[in-house]
């Protein structure tokens, strides 16, 4: 299981399975001029390139394992008991206080009736809320990659992300299920029954599917979720891709236009009020939903760099995606040693299905990554003014 999990999170099959799902059948239906055959076939072949080179990674990786095996770095406890219980309670408080600012109230039956609307207010001003939740959530995790899985830190993590889950990020709540079980399998070599990572996928499903209902408002008729342009938009990502391709042979204003939104991210909204809320690529693309709604179009991956590098993207993506799983593999094999270099590259591999959503160059995932920078720091600044490290071989 160990070694599925390792080839699974490469960039190269992450990649792969994203486009079975959300480009091969909508490209193979036929539906879009300037997706046909070719782009078909490129996507066919990439995939078995994929697997091919993904495998032979693989090989060399687990050949390096066996020559350390029996190395172990283990670290002294940092965070117990009260620190976790502490993280609990400031994320319940930054809770309330989210839910509070938006409904003026603590009607929390709200939570499902106006699911959408939570969504979407209460990313207006409060972002600093949201980057609070990921910088105490990945401090726990970041113990639990030091020292291991111990049962009360487990449960209380899992209340930690539940309420974060009650705001609506549903690609959070995936990524970090899917962190925590690669952590425990992969970084800390332990047997995992195959059970935990079916349920894990089949609650990550559920999880999205779920949250895109209650965001369409179609709680109550799911037969309208599907037949509504929604349902495109979360697993129909080569409309976009159409989209992009059509807008770049008609105008030459969009290089590197994702990097627009790198000005406005360090702004507070107090400052400059007139904040967009939409990223770049909607704004320049879908002018007009950004009028209407604040919620964000996914572009994908190929939507991404068709709109900031042009079609030449296209062409980029396959070395783009060897140079990512290259440097994967030798986090995976160095993540033996508990250091936080690794730390931080796993958790960029992982959360790689943010650059399947968002694309590569996504001022989202470099926030993230300050974030987790941020939150390591923190962790290891207290480490190393009260613990020493000790290694066991």
């Amino acid at each position: 299981m160990r070694y599925f999990l390792v080839l699974i999170f490469s960039p190269f099959i992450l990649n792969s399975l994203y486009d079975l799902v959300f480009y091969i059948p909508a490209v193979a239906s036929g539906k879009y001029d300037d997706l046909g055959a070719l782009f078909l076939f490129y996507l066919v072949t990439q995939i078995f390139f994929s697997i091919f080179v993904s495998y032979y990674m693989l090989i060399k990786y687990q050949e390096s394992c066996r020559q350390i095996t029996g190395i172990k770095y283990k670290l002294k406890k940092t965070f117990g008991l009260f620190h976790y219980i502490c993280i609990f309670s400031i994320l319940l408080f930054l809770f309330l206080f989210l839910f509070y600012s938006v409904f003026g109230d603590f009607n929390f039956s709200n939570l499902i009736l106006r699911n959408a609307y939570f969504y979407a207010k209460s990313k207006i001003g409060t972002a600093w809320v949201f980057f609070l939740y990921q910088f105490f959530i990945v401090i726990m995790m970041y113990d639990m990659y030091k020292e291991g899985f111990v049962k009360y830190k487990v449960i209380i993590l899992f209340a930690c992300i539940f309420i974060i889950a009650l705001t609506g990020g549903r690609s959070s709540i995936m990524f970090w299920g899917f962190i925590l079980i690669f952590i425990y399998s992969v970084c800390h070599r332990n047997e995992l029954p195959g059970k935990y990572v079916l349920i894990t996928v089949f609650s990550a499903i559920l999880v999205f599917s779920s949250n895109a209902i209650l965001r369409s408002n179609s709680q109550d008729n799911v037969s309208n979720y599907l037949s509504s342009a929604s349902f495109i938009m979360d697993f129909d990502s080569a409309y976009v891709l159409q989209d992009a391709i059509d807008y770049t042979d008609k105008n030459n204003d969009y290089f590197g236009v994702a990097l627009v939104d790198l000005v406005y991210a360090f702004v507070p909204r107090s400052l400059y009020k007139d904040k967009p809320v939409s990223t770049a690529e909607t704004r320049l693309l879908y002018p007009e939903r950004t009028k209407s709604s604040t919620t964000n179009i996914t572009f994908g991956y190929y939507g991404n760099l068709v709109l900031n590098l042009g079609v030449f993207g296209l062409i980029l993506s396959p070395i783009i995606l060897f140079y990512f799983s290259n440097i994967y593999f030798n986090a995976v094999f160095n993540s033996y040693k508990r250091d936080w270099k690794s730390f931080l590259l796993i958790y960029f591999f992982v959360m790689y299905v943010y650059v399947l959503r968002g694309g590569i160059i996504n001022v989202r995932i470099i926030l993230s990554l300050l974030v987790v920078s941020f939150s390591v720091c923190a962790y290891e600044a207290l480490r190393r003014l009260t613990f020493k490290k000790r290694k066991v071989v």
